[in-house]
């Protein structure tokens, strides 16, 4: 039977193996499997996890309860309607952003390298971004800002293509 983890997320790294892992502010780290599910440090998470050896792993996805910090710190009460909210936004960023990668791929806006396992991790990091930027867009028209950090982190040829990896080649 799967326990329940709930907390702040204070780190987030990602293994050699490309498995995802978070620290929460109950000072236990936690696999969350081979996607970040787009959450951030600061974000209060929940997921069910289950012991494995030495290894405490999410057994389905991780729900951001919050933006910000643990409720029990915030001193305000949740609805959950902001979550399902933002739940029916990412869900439709990622549909729409798989989309729109498979289209840049098939028109030669992007290129992916030619290696197998680089070409994998680079669609993960294409879709990751381009969630996270429609996500940001759709919650918040005017975040400018974050838009622009979520444009700044894919220019250039971070994939050592040969190519820049926006499509500006």
């Amino acid at each position: 039977m799967s326990e329940i983890a709930q907390g702040n997320v204070e780190v987030i790294t990602k293994n050699k193996a490309g498995f995802w892992n978070v620290k929460l502010d109950d000072e236990q780290w936690y696999g969350i499997g081979k996607s970040s599910q787009g959450i951030e440090k600061g974000q209060v998470i929940k997921f069910p996890w289950k012991a494995n050896g030495n290894f405490k792993n999410s057994t389905a996805d991780v729900e951001v309860v919050s933006a910000g910090a643990s409720p029990s710190y915030s001193g305000g009460t949740s609805t959950g309607g902001d979550n399902r909210q933002n739940s029916i936004i990412y869900q439709s960023s990622r549909k729409d952003a798989i989309e729109f990668v498979k289209l840049a791929i098939d028109t030669g806006a992007i290129t992916l390298p030619a290696k197998k396992a680089a070409k994998m991790e680079a669609l993960e990091q294409f879709i990751l971004n381009t969630t996270e930027l429609f996500a940001v867009l759709a919650a918040n028209p005017t975040f400018q800002d974050r838009v622009q950090e979520i444009l700044n982190s894919v220019e250039g040829d971070e994939f050592d293509d040969g190519g820049d990896d926006l499509g500006d080649a």
